[in-house]
């Protein structure tokens, strides 16, 4: 059975978890009881130490001013605020670490056991992927500025990502900084179907701050196709012709002395959707009408950039989604919670699994 079968409109799986969640919240909480009970402990005492630290600050620098009105600082509370900067906040950035890994170790958990139940109510066969790398999360409010002086490890599917990023040919602006997160694994129609959370920037140094460029936030998916294609044919959306650094888009490609700008005839979305091909044989044996129809669909309702490359024998795609929690998980394990966070993975899954039925060069 498609997907478009058992879910005519991908952006609505609601109705199936409700109806199929019976006892998963409380399985949930058994298996996951260990490492979500310190993720809320850590939770619970990072928050403290927080507003304990800005009162401590607080009142050091009140009485600063204080005595600065009667033209007299006193050593005792800079002696003070010295203190609480020397010690309370490495303090906090020491607790801050290890609350970070608490909550990976709970994250891990939780997809362990929620993503095979999802699979299993869409009648899908995948699997969650767990990185090799253990350590590889950093707390994100200080990951990027890390990353510009630190050589951070990265694991091997993190740099299988990069490869797969690098030959899609998807991205055209110059990127510095690149975290990978979730990654899935899923069986469609006897094919395999990747999914990677995907936050791609670039950070400027700068004398006093650093300035980031958000270049893409949301899914990398890579679909294999029955046969390896001839050409190579790419698709982006209205407003992203020129590309995400406002260059040319189809001259930053490989091959250009090939690759054209091509019109297919689409009568009301040829205007939304570019396409540019190396083969426009092969491009319009490819992009049938009801692709086509349902990725001007998706569009008009969500109007956010996506991209598409049909090349060697793979379709890759960018699926932006600012609802990726890169590095974070949920805070509760209620019923409307873990619900919440379920759709957040399956809406934009349904969204590529309906544009994969509609491809011809399936298995």
């Amino acid at each position: 059975m498609s997907m478009r079968q058992l879910l005519p409109d991908p952006a609505t799986p609601e109705a199936v978890l409700q109806s199929s969640w019976g006892n998963l919240t409380a399985e949930i909480q058994k298996k996951t009881k260990e490492t979500y009970t310190k993720y809320r402990q850590y939770q619970r005492r990072k928050l403290f130490l927080q507003r304990l630290l800005v009162l401590l600050v607080l009142g050091a620098v009140i009485g600063i001013i204080w005595h600065a009105k009667t033209y007299f600082i006193s050593s005792t509370h800079l002696t003070i605020l010295y203190v609480i900067l020397l010690v309370g906040i490495p303090t906090w950035l020491w607790y801050m670490r290890d609350w970070q890994q608490t909550s990976v170790a709970f994250s891990r958990d939780l997809q362990a056991v929620l993503v095979p139940k999802l699979f299993d109510m869409m009648g899908l066969s995948g699997q969650w992927l767990r990185h090799s790398n253990s350590k590889k999360s950093i707390n994100s409010l200080f990951s990027r500025v890390l990353k510009q002086w630190l050589p951070i490890p990265i694991s091997k599917e993190e740099a299988m990502v990069q490869e797969m990023l690098q030959k899609s040919e998807l991205i055209t602006e110059s990127y510095n900084q690149i975290s990978v997160d979730d990654m899935y694994q899923v069986t469609y129609d006897n094919a395999s179907v990747f999914f990677a959370e995907l936050d791609v920037a670039f950070v400027r140094p700068g004398q006093k701050r650093s300035q980031t460029k958000q270049i893409f936030r949301g899914y990398f998916v890579s679909y294999d196709l029955a046969r390896p294609l001839v050409g190579k044919t790419f698709i982006s959306t209205e407003g992203d012709k020129q590309g995400f650094g406002h260059r040319s888009f189809w001259d930053s490609l490989t091959d250009t002395a090939a690759l054209r700008e091509t019109e297919l005839e689409w009568n009301e979305f040829e205007e939304l959707l570019h396409v540019a091909t190396t083969n426009e044989t092969e491009a319009r044996y490819i992009l049938t009408t009801n692709f086509m129809a349902d990725l001007y669909d998706w569009w008009k309702d969500k109007p956010r950039n996506i991209r598409i490359a049909f090349l060697d024998q793979r379709l890759y795609l960018l699926f932006p989604d600012d609802q990726i929690r890169i590095e974070k998980t949920i805070k509760t394990l209620t019923t409307e919670q873990l619900q919440e966070y379920a759709t957040t993975i399956l809406r934009p899954m349904l969204h590529v699994l309906h544009l994969i039925d509609d491809v011809p060069l399936q298995r």
